[in-house]
């Protein structure tokens, strides 16, 4: 069973899950994001809760809510609310306690991904990183950021870990890697994962927003800011060091 302090943590994220799922709700309502999309973060999400529910010794039934989950016409008109032409309604069932609403990125859906066209100035952010400073993204104007938003349980994010090290190899201390945890890590689990695979850079617990600032839906998300706090590239999925490095040389 867990203890006090677990229950009032589960709780506070319970909270912050309630939101998330009513901004992606009114997302999906807006047209923002397809059918398909909200579905893949519900079945992930689902996926969570039952090893969470398995944890909490929680009975069938206890603390649920519903969610509408409202199918997409087969056409709509640019920023129209697609409430009105439901033609059915499939209510899913889930759990409200849970660390999170990002999703793995599934595999075969565009595996490769692609890069963005959003650029212009990058989200700006403050966290604190594992060893306890603070750190800003504006301290690191006139270097290249590589943002890594992961979670400590998705299978991908450690894919990446491998990667990013040889683009750090590559370049050494003419670029900065940034990994966020976006998926209900602790800090104490998130420096455990950053000694387990031996890495130098900075990782940090997401206390900022990143994953809605930076539009990650799925992880990993990975987003190149240039030297002038621009945002250049981003990508979902495991993104290649060869990737990484043909964008990073094409800003230089």
């Amino acid at each position: 069973m867990p203890t006090m302090k677990e229950v009032q943590n589960l709780k506070s994220k319970r909270e912050k899950l309630l939101l998330t799922i009513q901004k992606l709700e009114e997302r999906y309502d807006a047209g923002e994001i397809s059918k398909h999309d909200y579905e893949v973060v519900h079945e992930q999400y689902e996926r969570k809760l039952k090893e969470l529910e398995l944890n909490l010794g929680l009975k069938k039934g206890e603390n649920v809510r519903k969610v509408i989950k409202r199918p997409v016409p087969s056409t709509r008109k640019s920023g129209a609310l697609r409430g009105k032409s439901s033609t059915a309604i499939l209510v899913l069932v889930v759990t409200v306690v849970a660390i999170t609403l990002i999703a793995v990125y599934p595999k075969g859906a565009n595996s490769q991904g692609a890069s963005s066209g959003q650029t212009g100035n990058a989200p700006s952010f403050t966290l604190t990183d594992t060893d306890g400073n603070s750190f800003s993204l504006s301290d690191f104007g006139g270097k290249t950021v590589v943002l890594d938003l992961m979670a400590t349980w998705c299978g991908p994010c450690v894919t990446e870990i491998s990667h990013l090290r040889s683009v750090q190899d590559y370049y050494g201390d003419n670029i900065e890697i940034i990994s966020v945890s976006v998926g209900g890590d602790s800090t104490s689990d998130l420096a455990s994962f950053k000694t387990q695979y031996a890495t130098n850079w900075r990782f940090a617990v997401d206390t900022n927003s990143l994953a809605t600032k930076y539009n990650a839906v799925y992880i990993p998300t990975i987003a190149i800011i240039d030297e002038n706090q621009n945002l250049v590239f981003t990508h979902t999925g495991v993104t290649t060091a060869a990737s990484l490095i043909s964008e990073i040389n094409s800003l230089r």
